[in-house]
């Protein structure tokens, strides 16, 4: 049975812990920075915790790190001391790079799911989208760690999962940016976005299965100048959000003059 040490216990390894549980893995140890929240993890998982890097438990067969971008740097030069050729180091974020790893460790690779991922809401891995990178001597190791936790595991290079990232800030961060900025207009003009609901369900249920651009109506597809004029009147007041209306308008169709 192979023996886990979670770095970081947020909301990936939140899920991940209790996932590699029911994969007959041994989770031994949580390391937080924060003596609560490593403690609430490690009590979920019945094992140890640790608020110190020069305590994880050198027992571990695999390191599995979630830990804030920034911090990740830091994390991997405090646990070099850790390396071995039997040992396999993993890192979640999806816009680093596996570089961070490779300096310090022979084996060790990219683990990312291409999601949003809070500990609150249920989670099925099994189903979870997955990204592996690995160099050549990590990929074996790396593939059948991931195959054991998901049926979905698409491994690419180091360039493909920076663009898949970039897509995936499109796609979900800067669309709930739009959400919002549409809650606020309704909130603003005493209409009820619940209104919006139905649309906005249509529109992300159309475009599971299709690509997207094929999908695209509204005024400025349609090149009608008349609406679009009309709209930016109502923004007036609002230079900000009529920047926005206008950048989107004109990528979504460069011949409209605005």
């Amino acid at each position: 049975m192979k023996k886990v040490v979670l770095i970081g216990a947020g909301n990936v390894n939140w899920h991940l812990g209790h996932a590699l549980l029911k994969k007959k893995y041994e989770v031994i140890q949580v390391y937080s920075r924060t003596r609560k929240s490593a403690r609430q993890l490690a009590s979920s998982l019945g094992c140890k915790s640790t608020t110190q890097l020069d305590k994880i438990d050198k027992e571990a067969d695999i390191i599995l790190i979630a830990v804030t971008d920034d911090a990740l740097f830091d994390v991997a030069e405090r646990i070099r001391h850790l390396e071995s050729k039997d040992r396999l180091f993993i890192h979640t974020s999806g816009s680093t790079s596996l570089q961070v790893l490779e300096q310090y460790f022979s084996k060790c690779g990219i683990f990312w799911p291409p999601q949003s991922i809070r500990k609150e809401i249920k989670l099925n891995i099994k189903k979870t989208p997955f990204v592996v990178v690995a160099n050549e001597d990590s990929l074996t190791m790396m593939k059948t760690f991931a195959n054991s936790l998901t049926k979905q595991v698409h491994c690419m290079s180091e360039t493909q999962k920076s663009h898949l990232h970039l897509a995936a800030v499109f796609a979900n961060n800067f669309t709930t940016h739009l959400l919002s900025l549409a809650y606020q207009e309704c909130e603003d003009q005493n209409v009820d976005f619940q209104l919006l609901h139905p649309i906005i369900k249509e529109t992300f249920e159309r475009v599971s299965d299709q690509d997207p651009e094929l999908l695209q109506t509204g005024p400025a597809i349609r090149g009608d100048q008349n609406t679009i004029t009309r709209h930016l009147k109502l923004l007036v007041g609002n230079k900000e959000l009529k920047k926005i209306y206008s950048l989107l308008s004109k990528s979504i169709n460069p011949k409209l003059k605005l």
